[in-house]
């Protein structure tokens, strides 16, 4: 049998060296690489919860807070102004919405049901605004006179505007309007309640 020659000494050498370098460049590859100071996010303790009785608007956060509604039927982004008796909101309407995958396709309208969701939510707020809402929820009773007046379309902003006519005991009655660009879309009359969250079990 034909013995294999030994390998040169110089040429052995470059060989292990060789192995050396890509050893170490697998090491360096699987070390972490060293974060600056500047790149650490630091955590930041949530700012006090303030009482809805005194807030006058509401970020998208407080209103989860508010209202047990969640993704993809929160149809408020945020309470832009309120007092005692009257609450305005905004719904950024986006081609993101479910909705508009079957109504309609190639000609997304947002319904007008949800419009009226929309107006509920809001005025549920409202109501527990002058009620302690520890253990509270709002729900929506009936709504009359109910008017839709234009489409509302994707990259539309929708103003919701609710004031109280009525307060008696858990039940309220209030008017609604929703608004595109200052011009009236819908409106209607509705009534809701508050009662306890443990009588939703």
């Amino acid at each position: 049998k034909e013995l294999k020659k030994p390998l040169p000494q110089n040429k052995k050498t470059r060989l292990e060296a060789g192995d050396g370098v890509r050893r170490a460049r697998r090491q360096r590859k699987d070390r972490p690489l060293p974060v600056r100071d500047s790149e650490i996010e630091v955590a930041r303790p949530a700012p006090p919860r303030a009482e809805l009785a005194t807030e006058t608007s509401l970020d998208i956060r407080r209103v989860l807070d508010t209202l047990p509604h969640r993704y993809p039927f929160v149809m408020l982004d945020r309470v832009v102004s309120m007092n005692d008796e009257t609450l305005t909101a905004i719904k950024n309407v986006t081609i993101n919405e479910p909705y508009f995958q079957g109504h309609y396709p190639g000609n997304p309208v947002m319904p007008g049901v949800l419009q009226i969701e929309a107006m509920a939510q809001a005025a549920g707020i409202l109501l527990l605004r002058r009620t302690s809402m520890e253990g509270k929820v709002a729900l929506f009773m009936s709504c009359d006179k109910v008017k839709w007046r234009k489409p509302v379309r994707p990259g539309d902003q929708l103003s919701i505007t609710v004031r109280l006519t009525k307060v008696r005991g858990p039940v309220a009655c209030a008017e609604a309007e929703c608004t595109v660009n200052g011009q009236s879309v819908s409106s209607g009359e509705l009534m809701f309640t508050v009662v306890d969250s443990s009588k939703m079990d």
